[in-house]
């Protein structure tokens, strides 16, 4: 990343999103217009757990979320206490003029456009790893955060986990180990439905978007 991107030049903690949202809206008059509002593109276990989280820390409210399963969109308008608009299709969420910033929790196919179409529409995005699919992405991400002057967290915040902190500590930086130049590490994780498709799912359900879902990949039939 270039110096000047926004990226480069904040730490990457998942306070900054919230901290910087804040500072910016420490300028509103306050009272409950002081709220950071935040709407949500990619209301699966991710998105929810990151309102979860969010609402944890406070400040924050949710006016809109999307999803291209009616069933995880539905769940994320009850976890934003029932008051959010439910969308299918992330560009009518990024235009709302009340929303200060996006997250963006979808399949990763999906997190550059959606991340520059909120940049373009004025708004900050946090979007989760990897930032981009294709390298293209990357640099749009960065044409549209330097125009608009607008914010772009990615999470990463697994780096800062104390398995891989601590080995950095204790053999990297204490050179024990000599000049490295490769650290591989491996992490061991729910392998979800990549080898088996859960119950119900042989068939598309109808309120799922299989179109949208694919969006910018490539157009194949519904597999569970």
């Amino acid at each position: 990343m270039s110096e000047t991107y926004p990226i480069a030049k904040r730490a990457a903690t998942r306070r900054v999103f919230l901290g910087t949202a804040t500072a910016a809206s420490a300028v509103r008059v306050a009272g409950a217009q002081d709220r950071i509002r935040i709407g949500v593109v990619g209301t699966g276990p991710r998105g929810q757990y990151l309102m979860k989280q969010l609402q944890k820390i406070g400040g924050v409210e949710f006016p809109a979320v999307c999803d291209v399963y009616d069933v995880r969109r539905a769940q994320a308008v009850e976890v934003a206490g029932g008051r959010a608009e439910g969308y299918g299709d992330h560009r009518a969420l990024v235009e709302r003029t009340d929303l200060d910033a996006v997250i963006v929790a979808t399949p990763d196919h999906w997190h550059g456009p959606i991340t520059v179409d909120a940049l373009r529409a004025g708004k900050d995005v946090y979007v989760e790893k990897p930032m981009v699919h294709k390298p293209e992405e990357g640099l749009a991400i960065i044409r549209a955060a330097r125009a608009g002057k607008r914010i772009v967290q990615v999470g990463m915040q697994g780096r800062g986990l104390p398995q891989f902190v601590e080995p950095r500590r204790r053999y990297i930086e204490t050179g024990i180990i000599g000049k490295t130049g490769l650290v591989r590490t491996w992490y061991t994780s729910n392998q979800g439905y990549i080898q088996q498709a859960p119950a119900g799912m042989d068939r598309k359900p109808d309120g799922l978007d299989w179109d949208r879902w694919l969006g910018p990949g490539p157009k194949v039939p519904w597999n569970p």
